[in-house]
């Protein structure tokens, strides 16, 4: 209906009908009637929410969703916590930390055809959009005391490893040392690590295919490869490895209270006179023989009455009561051992000490036996045994 007769000072107009204050006409299917203004937003879905005409972020996304920003903008989230979470997650008990990131429990995949594994992945990309081709994965075990993983990887082939990089300009590392700032480049400190086994170690290196050799390398560059500390398990052999060769100049030492020369104790040096090597003990400058010391040398030595086995363990042998008996020495072939020496003296007043082999004393003279008073020094060759007497005065 319309009011007024169009003139200018009754203009035509819509005619109240008994609306009060915020109503407008509408149709109610037979006539219009005056009725509240539904007008506005009714409804908000896909991670907005509606409370009294609002609109607001809170609410469940229903279809995949992108939130994007040009580069000359910068998007920030504000707030106590920030979590994210898989779908079929539940809330965690404890306490949540600022920001956190739930995903489903998985094993690294080691398969050509990417997989998801990773709660989430670091994916790095140039100035154009595309990315290198590398991604660091985050990921936790199955089995939960196996705990958390992290792998760099190629984002298309997830059997491709790449490097990984700590510090790549410097600054320490470390595992294990608490709250305190560690000194050392890389530092580990272990707790609770008891036993002879794996379980009681700090550090544990492993090559579980082919020969099964590690190695612990040093360099004074990242390629340059000058010692290292080896273990071969086909040979049950460890190795402390000098890999320069320069005669009477390359060493390897063993020092007790620093690094200096003057706290070395023993040096094993390059020989320039044979393939071998030359120790010595207590001497850093003058090392010239197979075997030196600046000190005093000491052998094994044996009292008794009796006839004593004659292997690796005996060096000076001292029969030392009167009486006779018969000593058992290895024969060259089954001794095997070319430059072995034994010292041995028959110490009693009486008596006679037989041996089971013969020692050419030089010149055609042979010997099995040492009588009172008597030394005889004898060293192995490859086929027989020689030596000489001396005669106590």
């Amino acid at each position: 209906r319309l009011s007024g007769d169009g003139t200018p000072s009754s203009p035509l107009d819509t005619a109240q009908q008994g609306a009060t204050t915020g109503q407008v006409l509408k149709w109610n299917g037979s006539t219009r009637a005056p009725a509240n203004d539904n007008a506005g937003i009714v409804s908000a879905d896909n991670g907005l929410n509606l409370a009294a005409g609002v609109v607001k972020l809170g609410g469940t996304l229903i279809e995949p969703t992108t939130v994007t920003t040009s580069t000359s903008n910068t998007m920030t989230f504000r707030g106590g916590l920030f979590r994210l979470r898989h779908h079929n997650s539940a809330a965690p008990s404890g306490t949540w930390q600022n920001i956190n990131l739930m995903g489903l429990v998985n094993n690294p995949a080691n398969t050509v055809t990417p997989t998801n594994d990773a709660i989430f992945d670091v994916v790095g990309h140039t100035s154009t959009g595309s990315t290198n081709g590398n991604t660091l994965a985050v990921g936790a075990y199955s089995t939960a005391t196996n705990g958390m993983w992290l792998q760099a990887r190629k984002n298309d082939s997830f059997n491709l490893y790449q490097p990984l990089h700590l510090n790549p300009r410097g600054g320490p590392v470390a595992v294990g040392v608490g709250v305190w700032k560690p000194d050392a480049r890389f530092s580990v400190q272990s707790f609770s690590q008891t036993g002879d086994g794996v379980a009681g170690l700090s550090a544990h290196l492993v090559h579980a295919e082919g020969h099964g050799e590690v190695r612990l390398g040093f360099g004074n560059t990242i390629s340059t490869h000058s010692a290292a500390v080896s273990w071969r398990s086909a040979e049950d052999r460890l190795s402390l490895v000098n890999m320069n060769s320069t005669n009477n100049v390359s060493k390897i030492t063993f020092n007790i209270g620093g690094y200096a020369s003057s706290n070395t104790m023993a040096t094993i040096v390059k020989s320039g006179a044979t393939s071998n090597a030359r120790f010595a003990v207590g001497e850093t400058t003058n090392i010239h023989s197979t075997i030196q010391s600046a000190g005093s040398f000491a052998g094994a030595i044996l009292g008794t009455a009796g006839s004593p086995t004659f292997d690796e363990t005996k060096f000076v042998v001292i029969f030392d009561t009167n009486g006779s008996a018969s000593w058992t020495l290895p024969s060259p072939s089954s001794c095997n051992c070319p430059g072995r020496m034994y010292i041995l003296h028959h110490a009693g007043n009486s008596g006679t000490i037989t041996l089971s082999q013969y020692v050419s004393l030089g010149g055609g003279p042979t010997t099995n036996t040492i009588t009172a008073g008597q030394w005889l020094i004898l060293f192995y060759t490859a086929s027989g045994i020689r030596g000489f007497k001396l005669v106590s005065i």
